[in-house]
Order: structure tokens, then C-alpha cells, then sequence
């Protein structure tokens, strides 16, 4: 990679424990990436990705959680424990706020962090987001009986999300990996990924929050119709990539005064099939609950894909929903 990775630094949590999180410089307001428990720790897989597409010159910032990388090894008793981790980064950092990223089964400590103590978040991005552990991606790619041959298992998950390499290359990332998160704190995390449901949360976040869709059998439309004004985007590859964040500073970005994005939304922007479905329905002057009964959906689905429609288009109300409908074909 061009970049060398920044230094690691070290804050400290309100009961003790030592933090090790990295800072790649910037200007505005900065990035924080909440991890996956049990990923590949920061400072290997700071050689592996590159930030820069998706950070751009803003400020990024990463952290091992406690028990796992360079953060100490005192496990976590609960999910409190990893909420202090992130008091501990947020304390640390030199800024009044932070857009939060947050890949996959991030999701379960990022957003309750984010409704009870998420003041100084002021966005949240979720890729392939799950409301739970059981029946997620991460149950299945974790099944019982990994334990038996960890290092082994780690290599199938580096070969399954890395980029092709070779396989003495591929054994050497598992086996740091399994170094640097040992099974005791692998299990530890499992235990309080199951001890999470998101349903009754979801609905609590206040902030604006951007969806990512990748892998087809994620249920990040599920998470999306429990988050009020959520806004859902379908893609089949990437995560952190410049094509996001340009859809980053459409869809939230553009919220911000501080942000250098005033891109207006597109003339033709990226519909699903089914938003034409439902822009079509309100364009005929169906009502939501119509909506639900004619394409069999719940009625805050509905409503969830009426408020990706309308940022997408830039429309307000249903009026200049119909009027954009009409003058692009959908009816």
C-alpha cells in the first residue's frame, strides 16, 4: 500500500483497560470505524485495506477492542464493557462529532452505543447490517465446531473475504489472526453477539443513517424498516469504496454544512425495482396501506421505501414524488 498505516496510540478506558486505536490524518470531521468483534485487528488489516477511497482526506479512525490486537487482554464481560472501549476512543479523539462506519455484525455494539450514549454521533453507515445473531451471515460462517481447528477456519474466512493470495501468505494472516484474537476472547465476543437483539433498538436511533445491501442474504432491508427515514442502497460488490462514499456525501453528507459535498441528488438516481413499484403506486395516488396490501409488504416497509424514494429524488412530499414519477417514465 502507498500509505504507511499511522502510529498506534493508546487511551484508557473508565475501568482501566488500555485501548489501542490509530488515527490516518485528515481534515474535517473524522470517520470511526467500529470493527467486527473478532475481525482481523487493526494494525494487520491496516496492511491489507486501503482507507483512503472511502475516507478521502477526512480523518479515519480505527481501535482493537479490549482482549483482542494491541488493546489489553482483559476480556469483556458485557456489552457495557465494549461500550466503554469506545468512550474511551471518543474521549481520545480531537473532535465534537464522528460519522460512523459500522460493516456487518458491527452493528450490534455500534447501534447501541448509538441510542444510549451516541451524542457526538451525528451519521451512521451500516453495511449488511442484522437485527440478531441467530440466522445471520455470522451464525452461519461461525458454525459449531470451529474451535476444533481455528487457524484452519480463519484461513476459509481469509479466503472468503480477502482478495486472492497465495496460500502461504493466506496461512500467514490466519495465524497472526488467531494470535492476536485469542479463542477465549473470540468466545467472549460470540457470547455477547448473542445476548443482542436490535429489533426493539433500531427504532430509537436519531441520527441519519445510510444502509448498505451487499450480500443477498443479508437482512439489511429488515434492519432498514425499523429505522425511521433509514435510507437503503443495493449494490453486489464492495464495501468502503470511492462509489460509496460519493453516495455517502449524496445521501448524508450533504446534510452537513462542514461537508465539501453539495452534490444535488441525480437526475436519474439508482432506484430498486421495487421503489419504482411503490413510486408507481403514488403516482396512481395510492395510499401506503394500499401499497402494502397490492406489492405484499408490512406498511412500514412501505413507508421506509416512500422515504428512500424521496431522498433519492430529491422530492418532499408525494405531489413532487408523482410530478418527478411522471416525468420519468414511471407509472
Amino acid at each position: 500500500m502507498d500509505e504507511p498505516a499511522p502510529p498506534v496510540q493508546f487511551t484508557r478506558t473508565a475501568d482501566g483497560v488500555s485501548i489501542a486505536y490509530m488515527v490516518w490524518p485528515g481534515e474535517g470531521v473524522p470517520f470511526l470505524r467500529i470493527r467486527n468483534l473478532g475481525a482481523i485487528p487493526m494494525a494487520l488489516s491496516a496492511t491489507l485495506e486501503d482507507v483512503r477511497p472511502f475516507g478521502g482526506d477526512r480523518p479515519m479512525i480505527w481501535f482493537d477492542w479490549r482482549g483482542a490486537g494491541q488493546s489489553a487482554r482483559q476480556l469483556p464481560a458485557s456489552v457495557d464493557d465494549l461500550l466503554l472501549d469506545i468512550d474511551a476512543v471518543m474521549s481520545a479523539i480531537d473532535s465534537d462529532v464522528v460519522d460512523v462506519l459500522a460493516p456487518q455484525w458491527a452493528c450490534f455494539v455500534a447501534c447501541t452505543y448509538a441510542v444510549s450514549r451516541g451524542e457526538r454521533w451525528r451519521s451512521l453507515l451500516l453495511t449488511d447490517p442484522e437485527p440478531r445473531l441467530e440466522g445471520s451471515m455470522r451464525s452461519l460462517l461461525w458454525r459449531p465446531g470451529w474451535e476444533a481447528d481455528v487457524e484452519g477456519h480463519l484461513a476459509s474466512m481469509t479466503r472468503h473475504f480477502l482478495p486472492p493470495m497465495s496460500n502461504e501468505e493466506t496461512e500467514r494472516i490466519a495465524r497472526s489472526w488467531a494470535e492476536t484474537v485469542p479463542l477465549e476472547a473470540r468466545q467472549a465476543f460470540e457470547s455477547i453477539e448473542q445476548s443482542i437483539d436490535l429489533t426493539d433498538t433500531l427504532g430509537e436511533l436519531d441520527m441519519p443513517v445510510l444502509i448498505l445491501k451487499v450480500a443477498p442474504r443479508s437482512r439489511a432491508d429488515s434492519v432498514a424498516a425499523l429505522i425511521p427515514n433509514s435510507i437503503l442502497l443495493e449494490r453486489r460488490s464492495g464495501y468502503y469504496s470511492r462509489r460509496l462514499r460519493e453516495q455517502w456525501d449524496e445521501y448524508i453528507g450533504s446534510k452537513f454544512a462542514d461537508t465539501e459535498s453539495s452534490t444535488p441528488v441525480a437526475t436519474s438516481p439508482s432506484l430498486t425495482q421495487r421503489e419504482w413499484e411503490v413510486l408507481g403506486g403514488l403516482t396512481r395516488g395510492c395510499s401506503n396501506a394500499e401499497l402494502a396490501d397490492e406489492l405484499s409488504l408490512s406498511i412500514r416497509t412501505v413507508e421506509r421505501h416512500v422515504q428512500n424514494i424521496y431522498a433519492k429524488i430529491g422530492a418532499h412530499n408525494r405531489t413532487q414524488a408523482a410530478l418527478w414519477a411522471r416525468e420519468h417514465g414511471a407509472t
